[in-house]
């Protein structure tokens, strides 16, 4: 398998013929970045673009991945399945964007990166987590106000990794479950999601 430093990844119900989607599949051939293009129910039933993997809805479904049999048709969140099959050739750099925006001269550049350090905590509730960035008395949309006041833990200790970054967004959608803010149906393409994620990543 060669290797492949960028992947570009695309949700779209265009035709292959969209002068967008040419350009990015012409620079995508020259540069050896892997294009993958995620049709939806209302895409051509016939696409071939030279430089570019087309996966159309039945293509989708056949997937050995348990999100592209639960993910909603007509639905920007298809995009999901282009992140996964694109982590399968392990690229150093995934990029999304939409066929309505032209690419720039500097669209591909190597952009820097910088490592940032995430916490997890056990039992601990609603935790403000811009207390760890400013003294102000801010707090992230949606959180709940009788527990501003609430100190930050002691407990919270630096650790990485998929399974610990899952069960913490869990924790968190269950809350908002318990919120009405989100429903149970939601929560299962979460896990299906991540479930996905660790299996693209063992190949």
């Amino acid at each position: 398998m060669d290797f492949i430093k960028k992947a570009l990844v695309i949700t779209t119900i265009a035709s292959s013929k969209h002068p967008i989607l040419q350009k990015f599949a012409k620079i995508s051939l020259k540069q050896n970045i892997d294009f993958i293009i995620i049709g939806d129910k209302k895409s051509p039933s016939k696409f071939t673009l030279k430089g570019a993997n087309y996966f159309s809805l039945q293509k989708q479904k056949s997937l050995k991945l348990k999100l592209s049999k639960i993910l909603p048709t007509n639905h920007y969140s298809r995009k999901n399945l282009g992140y996964l099959i694109a982590m399968i050739k392990n690229p150093e750099t995934i990029i999304e964007t939409d066929d309505d925006n032209i690419p720039l001269k500097n669209f591909f550049s190597k952009k820097t990166t910088t490592k940032q350090n995430s916490y997890i905590s056990k039992n601990a509730g609603w935790v403000n987590v811009y207390k760890f960035f400013t003294k102000k008395n801010i707090w992230p949309r949606g959180f709940a106000l009788e527990k501003l006041q609430t100190p930050l833990t002691k407990q919270l200790k630096f650790k990485s990794g998929i399974k610990n970054i899952k069960n913490n967004m869990i924790l968190c959608y269950k809350e908002l479950i318990l919120m009405n803010l989100i429903d149970k149906k939601e929560l299962k393409l979460l896990n299906a999601w991540f479930l996905d994620l660790k299996q693209v990543l063992k190949k």
